[in-house]
């Protein structure tokens, strides 16, 4: 797939909004895998672990929102291994973040099917140059994939 950046966004602004892209990847038993959502939202988050989190947390909601992923797997794609490693239980988080750590632990449960993993900046160049496009973007947007 080769998206241009009129593709993912609407022309950009002179105004700055910090924004989260989050990738879903959706993968059948043939282990093949492709991206069915896209998003940018403005988190109101006041650092980035923070902000990943609420992606992940709105990742989650999406996803449990729509019945059509039921029984396939699904995999959520963030770039901080802290905050990966905080949603998976390896880690116990900081006090500020349990709430959204908890909620985003009981979909896990909830959604056997549901991962979350660490997919490094550097060795993932779409995602993060769709992370730099996103910290472009100056309104919301969400692209569903076809699938």
């Amino acid at each position: 797939m080769d998206f241009s950046q009129n593709d993912l966004a609407p022309n950009s602004c002179k105004r700055k909004l910090p924004k989260i892209w989050t990738i879903f990847f959706i993968t059948s038993e043939n282990i093949l895998t492709k991206i069915i959502c896209l998003f940018s939202l403005f988190l109101g988050s006041k650092d980035s672990i923070s902000a990943e989190l609420l992606a992940i947390h709105k990742a989650c909601d999406i996803i449990q929102a729509s019945r059509k992923w039921n029984g396939v797997k699904v995999v959520i794609s963030s770039d901080p291994l802290v905050a990966v490693s905080w949603v998976n239980g390896e880690d116990v988080g900081s006090l500020e973040h349990a709430y959204i750590i908890f909620d985003i632990h009981n979909w896990l449960k909830r959604f056997p099917n549901l991962v979350v993993s660490y997919a490094s900046r550097y060795s993932n160049f779409f995602a993060d140059s769709l992370a730099k496009q996103g910290a472009r973007n100056c309104g919301d947007f969400v692209q569903f994939m076809d699938s």
